[in-house]
């Protein structure tokens, strides 16, 4: 049973049939080419972040709009710094060259930088950087680790850039799935800490007003005495 495999499916059985015409959500491929590129590049310093800029082509089929990453351009000139990457005006002229040289007709599909051992977000930096730069709907981020190698990619959802659940690099699918707060907690809980019980005083020591009765009556009994 572990050798099943729906790739084993032979076509010629199979009868003819319509699959409903459901449209799939915006879909990513990073050719593995420009992948390794820019994981090369990360992995050359893990002091600081650096990046560059992704190319491609925006394409459709009878499932919607894609992006197809191509190739990259590294961010030369920029400003790296150990948590932040600043675009510069010598890094776009330097961008805007290699794209008229190497890249005619391709487009600028979006940028992909490090975050060397600090997880895969996007920073109040990166959002602007996002914002100001890299703002057309087909435009994205991939932001690499380059001490743990995870990786992610951000595209544009509702005015915000978001992480995408599902993007392809090469003929691999890659899924990512938000975490999800434990049974019985709601969003924000998950790092609250259970308060430890207070002693009950009451039963620790009796109210200070029981205390000076009881030494009264211990003082009238021991007169009587």
């Amino acid at each position: 049973m572990a050798g099943l495999d729906t790739r084993a499916i032979e076509p010629d059985e199979l009868v003819e049939a319509t699959f409903p015409g459901v449209k799939h959500a915006f879909r990513i491929h990073i050719a593995e080419e420009a992948f390794d590129a820019a994981v090369e590049h990360g992995s050359r310093d893990l002091t600081r972040e650096v990046g560059g800029i992704l190319v491609g082509e925006v394409c459709t089929d009878e499932q919607g709009p894609f992006v197809r990453v191509e190739t990259t351009v590294e961010a030369l000139h920029a400003d790296e710094r150990g948590t932040e990457l600043t675009f510069t005006h010598a890094t776009w002229d330097h961008i805007h060259a290699e794209m008229d040289k190497n890249h005619p007709g391709k487009r600028i599909i979006g940028w992909y930088h490090t975050h060397p051992g600090f997880g895969i977000f996007l920073s109040d930096r990166d959002q602007f950087i996002q914002r100001s730069f890299f703002n057309l709907p087909y435009q994205i981020a991939l932001v690499y680790d380059p001490k743990s190698r995870e990786h992610g990619v951000f595209a544009w959802h509702e005015g915000e850039p978001r992480r995408c659940q599902r993007y392809c690099v090469g003929s691999k699918e890659h899924e990512w799935y938000p975490p999800q707060p434990r049974a019985g907690q709601t969003k924000g809980e998950e790092n609250t800490k259970e308060a430890s019980p207070m002693p009950d005083s009451a039963s620790a020591n009796p109210p200070v007003d029981d205390r000076y009765t009881l030494l009264f009556g211990a003082l009238i009994l021991l007169l009587l005495g």
